[in-house]
């Protein structure tokens, strides 16, 4: 399956998945590199946000690729290779 097909799937079975996340990042306030959520924070921080376990999607690599796909939200890894998160401020139109 390629990528684009996994994550409309994983959209069309939770819809609200990426504004979910958008909330739980904003929650923690961060908004910027010195702020970021790790993905076990993120995975912990939906669950409670929605009673539900964040989509098992196997490999950490695919979640971060995931997460990246929605715009406005950056990634990167530290220096032990967690990967961290933070939503990008923007200008609204």
């Amino acid at each position: 399956m390629s990528f684009d097909n996994f994550v409309y799937n994983i959209k069309r079975e939770n819809p609200e998945i990426l504004t979910d996340v958008r909330r739980v990042l904003s929650s923690g306030e961060c908004f910027s590199p010195e702020r970021t959520m790790s993905l076990s924070q993120i995975r912990a921080g939906y669950k409670k946000l929605t009673d539900w376990e964040f989509p098992n999607m196997v490999d950490p690599r695919t979640e971060l690729c995931f997460l990246l796909s929605e715009p406005y939200i950056a990634g990167f890894a530290n220096k032990q290779g967690t990967f961290r998160f933070y939503i990008v401020p923007h200008a609204e139109k």
